[in-house]
């Protein structure tokens, strides 16, 4: 909790990240990305939602890294990454 992030599971196969404190302003503001961890067929992983809305390019090549290297790690330090930048290119405006 400290470090922001939150897992929590909702159903089967469906995994909820929330992280916090990326806003210094504002450090309870939640951004949310949820996966479908189910591993069907074509035995990758999907986005099933992000709040807010992140860039769809830049998701989704976060998201065939993701299924290529398994690294769950390594995808929510960058979908971190993109959440931060989407509130840094909002206050910019």
């Amino acid at each position: 909790q400290l470090l922001g992030l939150r897992i929590k599971s909702s159903q089967n196969d469906v995994v909820q990240f929330s992280f916090s404190r990326l806003v210094e302003t504002d450090l309870e503001r939640t951004f949310i990305i949820v996966l479908d961890l189910s591993n069907d067929l074509s035995n990758s992983y999907n986005i099933i939602q992000t709040s807010p809305s992140l860039p769809e390019k830049q998701l989704s090549l976060a998201l065939s890294e993701l299924n290529k290297s398994r690294n769950i790690a390594l995808f929510l330090k960058t979908v971190r990454a993109l959440f931060v930048d989407s509130v840094a290119s909002y206050n910019s405006q």
